[in-house]
């Protein structure tokens, strides 16, 4: 059903009802359920979703261990979707019914505020994610967005791959584009899971030196294998010493008692810099003086923009960038969501719809 925009000539598509994955309550197995998606807006579109990745801030979210305001249950989770357009509000013109499109961390931001007009809309105090406010995630049969925040997919990356990158790939790319890594700088890469192995790819793509900081020596192969020049243990304090004031800058995908921060920060080159993205409810035992001495710091990388997200589909796709992924039917959405809960995923989960 459509309805007149008052005072235009524009029709958008009404509410309608539609089957997906629902989590009741807090910590509750997700059911299947039907929902009722908005009104389409002059600037959506709806998108039939194909495949779903499945991240730990979803799980956190859904478990209410993360206090957040804005999450309202009964909820419909999920922000790694990649689908088909089909629905299209009439003011948008970029894109039709039947293109594919990934759907990420945002489905909203005002786009007139300093940050929005400035190319930093994650930045935007107004933005929405995906399943916030009421509206339900890519763990539904269809979601949808401002039409902004459904970006196009490469021919090249398949569904199952790309639906990761739209949460995994934007959160680890941004900090190149945000702290201006360039070609030749020295990057470590703390945590080899689901963030960590497609950050080792980035940086080795865009032309620096990649140093792997990690407990477990198993992983060694595989991370050369997936573009490290340098496997540090950080069991080892001897290996540690060794690489002190030598890097430009450390990713951390990881948090917890066993990241060896004093050492990580030893490791720092002067002005370099220690970037969180990895989630975690602890302190940071960082004493003050060893910052600034090396006039170093650790600063906070958040998704980026919808424009970074785009640039990071293209450089995925130029340099044969993929997640490593387990696939799970959206049938066994609880099960795939126990395997990531007990680190026994390797390296994201995604959901896959059989129609």
């Amino acid at each position: 059903y459509q309805r007149r925009v008052r005072g235009t000539g524009l029709f958008v598509r009404m509410s309608r009802k539609v089957s997906a994955w629902v989590c009741p309550a807090p910590g509750q197995k997700l059911v299947k359920g039907e929902i009722e998606l908005p009104e389409l807006g002059t600037n959506d579109v709806e998108v039939k979703i194909v495949a779903s990745g499945i991240c730990y801030s979803d799980i956190m979210i859904l478990k209410s261990e993360m206090a957040i305001p804005g999450f309202k249950f009964p909820l419909v989770a999920g922000h790694e979707g990649v689908g088909v357009v089909t629905e299209v509000g009439p003011s948008v013109k970029h894109l039709k019914k039947g293109d594919r499109v990934g759907v990420g961390v945002y489905r909203n931001s005002c786009k007139i505020c300093k940050h929005c007009l400035a190319g930093e809309n994650n930045m935007c105090v107004a933005k929405l994610m995906t399943f916030m406010g009421g509206n339900s995630g890519t763990f539904g049969e269809y979601v949808r967005v401002d039409a902004l925040y459904a970006v196009p997919i490469p021919d090249n990356i398949c569904d199952n791959e790309a639906a990761p990158l739209m949460c995994a790939g934007h959160t680890v790319f941004s900090p190149f584009r945000k702290h201006e890594i360039k070609f030749g700088d020295k990057v470590g890469i703390v945590g080899i899971g689901g963030l960590g192995h497609l950050a080792i790819q980035y940086a080795n793509r865009l032309g620096c030196e990649v140093y792997v900081f990690s407990s477990n020596v198993s992983k060694q192969q595989e991370c050369v294998t997936l573009g490290a020049h340098h496997f540090i243990n950080t069991t080892d304090k001897e290996q540690l010493k060794k690489v002190n004031g030598t890097i430009n800058f450390i990713l951390v995908t990881a948090s917890g008692k066993n990241v060896p921060w004093d050492a990580l920060v030893e490791n720092l080159d002067a002005n370099g810099k220690l970037i969180l993205m990895g989630g975690g409810h602890e302190p940071i035992p960082i004493l003050p003086y060893s910052l600034v001495n090396g006039q170093k710091s650790v600063v906070g990388s958040a998704c980026g923009s919808s424009s970074t997200v785009r640039e990071m589909l293209t450089i995925s796709s130029k340099h044969n960038i993929k997640p490593i992924i387990q696939t799970f039917p959206f049938e066994k959405i609880n099960e795939a969501i126990d395997v990531v809960t007990s680190g026994d995923i390797r390296y994201r989960a995604v959901l896959v719809n059989s129609t």
